[in-house]
């Protein structure tokens, strides 16, 4: 299929303005969907900061290059695949998306972990990844989800399954809820689908980790009891998460 305007065609054209980075692309780039503060990351990481993205990317100098974070993105599907196809271009080859999620299990309490095997596509973008006939429940094919959870599961309470990605989350009715709730469907959160289907269009080693934030498993919705817990949660991911993924970034490519 051709395209009259791409993210090829974009990426040209800002070579052309000396716009698009020059420096070489970390192994592994982390979606930060809820970051902190720019400040939290100086505080604690030594890095580079990388020009030319719409989202705020930088590289920590700690792991020589090897991890990158990407921050302010943007919310939902369509930013989020916008994002992809650029960095892919650029030369990223694996990405793990770090967001929170709301769960839709009674057993998946505020705070845990949950790592998608699949996502069900209704986010606003996925669909644009997979020929018309697909399903809309999009498959992680990366083993790279099996590793994360076995390492991750050491460290945190942590769930495997599948998430509904939504483009409303103000319009998730009481039937699509009780629906997937049913159904075994683990959380909804608005990025997973796209970071999967866009991962598979282009061949991309991809990976969620969700922090369960509150909760829809029951009968009316119930926030989160702890937000500062959350994101004590959240730093600690993070910690425990670039040292590995340093590590292991070779690996994945």
């Amino acid at each position: 299929m051709s395209y009259r305007f791409s993210a090829k065609i974009y990426w040209e054209y800002l070579q052309t303005q000396g716009i698009a980075p020059k420096i070489a692309p970390p192994h592994t780039l982390i979606l930060a969907m809820q970051a902190p503060p720019i400040n939290w990351w100086q505080r604690r990481f030594w890095h580079q900061q990388v020009h030319g993205f719409t989202a705020d990317i930088i590289l920590l100098r700690q792991t020589a290059g090897e991890v990158g974070i990407a921050s302010r993105i943007g919310i939902g599907g369509p930013a989020t695949a916008a994002l992809l196809e650029m960095v892919a271009l650029w030369g990223v080859k694996n990405l793990v998306l770090l967001g929170f999620a709301g769960s839709l299990q009674a057993n998946i309490p505020s705070g845990a972990i949950i790592l998608p095997t699949m996502a069900i596509g209704n986010d606003g973008a996925s669909a644009h990844y997979y020929p018309p006939h697909q399903s809309n429940m999009i498959e992680n094919r990366s083993d790279w989800t099996n590793q994360l959870y076995q390492y991750l599961a050491i460290h945190f309470s942590t769930h495997q399954g599948a998430v509904w990605s939504t483009a409303a989350p103000y319009r998730e009715t009481d039937h699509q809820i009780d629906q997937y709730s049913q159904q075994g469907i683990c959380a909804v959160d608005m990025e997973t689908a796209a970071l999967f289907a866009v991962g598979q269009a282009l061949n991309l080693q991809t990976a969620a980790v969700l922090i369960a934030h509150d909760s829809l498993s029951q009968k009316k919705w119930e926030p989160a009891p702890d937000l500062v817990l959350l994101q004590q949660t959240a730093a600690q991911l993070y910690q425990k998460l670039i040292p590995y993924l340093a590590d292991h970034s070779g690996a994945t490519s």
